[in-house]
């Protein structure tokens, strides 16, 4: 699967085009998380630059029962899917973040129905974040 950094890709279906490999124990101990709920996806797109550039891998974690929290994570907004910084304000709003200055914020306020808003899972490992 492939998450946008820009115009957003339409995902119809996620199918396993391959695998990572990673060394368990370094994971384990350095990651922390349950490999298995875990998933590695490519950026497309220019949005996330410098933090992530096209082609790029980033390590998704699909936990169930993740608290919003600032950070980069893998969302849905409508039929696309993006990699983007989240960052929750006061009340119910979070602002979604584009690390490129050539694309503006977004502001969305969540106690408004979304119901084209989805957290898939938050990044949490990249070759250029470590």
């Amino acid at each position: 699967m492939r998450v946008s950094a820009g115009d957003g890709e339409w995902v119809l279906e996620e199918v396993p085009v391959g695998q990572f490999v990673l060394d368990l124990p370094y994971f384990q101990r350095e990651i922390g998380l349950d490999a298995n709920r875990c998933r590695v996806v490519k950026v497309s797109g220019d949005s996330m630059e410098p933090t992530f550039r096209s082609g790029d891998p980033v390590l998704v974690y699909l936990g169930e029962n993740q608290q919003p929290a600032d950070g980069i994570w893998v969302i849905r907004i409508g039929h696309g899917t993006f990699v983007k910084r989240l960052q929750f304000m006061l009340g119910s709003t979070v602002r979604v973040v584009s690390d490129n200055p050539a694309y503006q914020d977004q502001v969305l306020d969540l106690t408004e129905e979304q119901p084209d808003f989805q957290m898939i899972g938050r990044v949490m490992w990249s070759p250029r974040l470590h």
